[in-house]
């Protein structure tokens, strides 16, 4: 065998379908480093189903599949396809095909497929194959450090090497299985003697044995009969009592059912009642808190007036005496003063007096010796009175210092009463800002936690949503993995049916040949001017047979062309058509067959087939068939009648009656797989599928990039809700420091 070419798809470096052809002789690959020509080679070494990853150059069987770049996705199966020429024929298995096709896929789940012309075969078949046709995956690629190894060889290992090139261990397998087989038949035939010695010595023992078994049997079967007697009178007793239990338990559960119901419906009060109980309990605890804070707050500031009261009561009673000793020293003064006043009068009399003795001492002389001690007297007197003049005005001096310094300490403690007056309507001011900014601390804490509690509400049901979204998405990744492999499979199906179609493999080499020629004229086959209806397409291409691959062309001189290429080429053989050259019409007139088709329920297998060429009649093709449902029509109609239908007849199950009495039966077990038409239907029908499946799979990829992205806004919602909490805590952190900061104001 040859191998004709390759074919890659995700394998290593090779992301998309590619066709790598060998020709006849030398093939040399040639490239840059790094461009994938080992790569090549290593395909090679897969496809012959090489499983050491060294061979490989590989560390893990996943890293043959492509993994993705760029601009491209990772591929999700590695898959090699290598086609080899059979034209050495041999013995083995597959000699009847001219073309073989191995080919091997690798998943990204680690399961691997291995198929023969697009059939799955197990490893051991898949090797078997390449040990028949006499390539290996030892021995047919060699590389550098092989050779050396091979000049190494010991002359046992290069036997064996040898043997193995030639194809005498396959046989010397085969040798070794057979001989395991026939020396495993000699020891079960001895096995079986022994059997058969010993089960004649128990003959005897067992037919006795056997005659007790007849009994027992018969035994056995009257107990089973009393048994299924006593069985059935205790089922009915016990179904009846079943039923009335039935119902007692019916009464119970619609009892049970309208407990339980009025049960939830009063845990349901008790559950509201309880939370409006605990919500109320939580606020009235806050309240008190609150309340017993303002009292402690209300009580250190009424300390704070009642001890500003006993001040200012206490300057009051100072001010009082002050003013009490003010007024007795102006009542002393004014005493004093009266006193004055009067001893001013006595002086001005006495002074009158002083001068009328004075004029009468003048005028009488005689009396001033009498007089003399008079005036000394007065004088004295006037002297005395000057003195406590002195002293009362001294006096008076005196109280009027002390009652200007009287006057000016009740300025003074005028003004303290009014300092203090001032600092207490400053305190209380301040008392009042701080208590008032206190509260707007107090209610701006309570707003920060609120805002911190639904703030975190957010951020836990956002990551609950989050989690659900990651469920979603993960159903999504999977159902669109799963389509995704579907799709690879349909392609891949599709590309096999397309490559069947397109390259003809269900013709003959010659008129593949001929059709793959290039030509100076049109030159089609039979086939594809033809359309089945579903269901009749193994009929019409039984019938039809090697028709569907005549080639037609338009005229006799190009009919001349083909048959020269045909003769020339040796390319193999060929069928040529050409439509409107036939002189007489194989089909009958409609009431040749209209008693048959009457009696049989037949149909003309033309209703089934259409024409896309104009100028191609179905009487020139000559296919004069009908068909039939069930060929057991057909038989009863030939053994009533005696001779076979004057019609070629082919039944449903692809039985062909012929009208000269004929029978053709049995199908190949490929027929369907060969089918043309039908391969037509799957690919249509395939191409139906996949648009359906790629419209899912798109939905399912924009349903996962939809929640890809709620997840992604999700995610930096949460974030943002995180930085909100932060700063939240951070504020309310803040305002406590605040609020102590100013309890500590309060209570200095």
């Amino acid at each position: 065998m040859r191998l004709k070419f390759i074919e890659l798809f995700g394998f290593k470096t090779f992301p998309d379908k590619v066709r790598i052809p060998f020709h006849p002789g030398i093939n040399i690959i040639v490239g840059p480093n790094g461009c994938g020509k080992t790569n090549i080679v290593d395909a090679i070494r897969f496809i012959l189903g090489e499983q050491n990853l060294k061979d490989l150059r590989l560390k893990n069987m996943n890293d043959i599949i492509f993994h993705g770049s760029n601009i491209r996705n990772r591929s999700s199966v590695a898959l090699c396809r290598g086609v080899f020429e059979n034209d050495s024929g041999g013995s083995f298995r597959y000699k009847d095909f001219s073309e073989i096709m191995a080919e091997r896929r690798h998943f990204k789940n680690k399961e691997t497929e291995y198929r023969i012309n697009g059939i799955s075969v197990p490893y051991r078949q898949y090797l078997d194959f390449f040990n028949e046709s006499g390539i290996s995956k030892h021995y047919s690629i060699i590389d550098s450090s092989k050779i050396n190894a091979l000049l190494n060889y010991k002359p046992n290992e290069l036997r064996l090497f040898f043997e193995e090139a030639s194809g005498i261990t396959k046989y010397k397998i085969q040798k070794k299985s057979a001989s395991k087989k026939l020396e495993a038949a000699v020891n079960n035939l001895l096995r079986i003697g022994d059997l058969f010695n010993e089960v004649n010595m128990q003959l005897g023992f067992l037919e006795k044995s056997s005659k007790k078994l007849d009994e027992y049997k018969k035994l056995e079967t009257e107990k089973r009969r009393y048994e299924l007697a006593l069985y059935d009178r205790t089922k009915r007793k016990i179904m009846s009592e079943i039923d009335k239990y039935k119902k007692e338990l019916e009464n119970c559960s619609l009892q049970l059912a309208a407990a339980s119901a009025k049960e939830s419906s009063m845990l349901s009060v008790l559950t509201d009642a309880k939370t409006s109980f605990d919500k109320a309990e939580a606020e009235y605890k806050l309240l008190s808190d609150k309340k017993n804070g303002y009292l402690v707050e209300l009580a250190k500031l009424n300390s704070d007036i009642e001890y500003g009261k006993v001040k200012i009561n206490s300057l009051e009673s100072e001010i009082s005496r002050k003013i009490q000793e003010i007024e007795e020293q102006t009542r002393s003064k004014n005493i004093n003063a009266e006193k004055l006043s009067n001893l001013k009068n006595n002086l001005t009399a006495n002074e009158s007096n002083l001068k009328n003795i004075r004029e009468k001492l003048n005028i009488s002389n005689q009396s001033a010796s009498e007089k003399r001690g008079l005036v000394i007297k007065t004088k004295e007197n006037i002297e005395n009175i000057n003195e406590e003049i002195f002293e009362i005005i001294e006096k008076s001096q005196n109280d009027n210092n002390k009652l200007l310094f009287i006057r000016k300490n009740i300025k003074n403690i005028e003004t303290k009463i009014n300092d203090i007056k001032n600092f207490m309507s400053k305190i209380s001011a301040e008392i009042e800002e701080t208590g008032s900014a206190l509260n707007e601390k107090i209610k701006s804490l309570g707003e920060i936690e609120t805002a911190a509690e639904i703030l975190k509400k957010e951020y836990s049901d956002s990551k609950i949503k989050l989690s659900e979204y990651s469920g979603q998405l993960s159903e999504y990744r999977t159902r669109k993995d799963a389509l995704e492999k579907e799709l690879l499979k349909i392609d891949m199906d599709i590309s096999g049916l397309a490559d069947f179609i397109d390259n003809r493999e269900a013709f003959s080499e010659g008129t593949k040949n001929f059709l793959k020629a290039n030509k100076d004229y049109e030159a089609c086959p039979l086939s594809d001017f033809l359309e089945i209806e579903s269901g009749f397409e193994n009929a019409v291409s039984r019938v039809a047979g090697e028709l569907l691959e005549a080639v037609l062309v338009d005229n006799m001189k190009d009919a001349e062309k083909a048959l020269s290429y045909a003769n020339n080429n040796k390319s193999g053989e060929i069928k040529i058509f050409v439509p409107g050259m036939k002189k007489e019409k194989l089909f009958k007139p409609e009431n040749f067959a209209e008693n048959i088709k009457k009696e049989l329920n037949i149909i003309p297998l033309e209703d089934k087939i259409a024409l896309n060429r104009h100028n191609l009649l179905l009487e020139d093709i000559g296919i004069n068939f009908y068909y039939c449902n069930n060929k057991n029509d057909i038989l009863e109609y030939i053994n009533k009648n005696g001779f076979f239908p004057e019609v070629n007849i082919i039944t449903d199950d692809g039985v062909i009656f012929f009208s000269d009495g004929f029978i053709s039966a049995g199908k190949n077990k490929n027929l369907e797989s060969q089918n043309l038409f039908i391969n037509k239907k799957k690919l249509s029908e395939y191409r139906k599928i996949r648009l359906e499946k790629q419209n899912e799979f798109n939905r399912e990829e924009s349903l996962f990039n939809s929640k890809q992205a709620e997840i992604n806004g999700l995610s930096v919602k949460i974030d943002n809700l995180g930085g909100k909490i932060k700063s939240n805590e951070m504020a309310g952190l803040t305002v406590k420091n605040d609020i102590k900061h100013l309890e500590s104001m309060l209570i200095k």
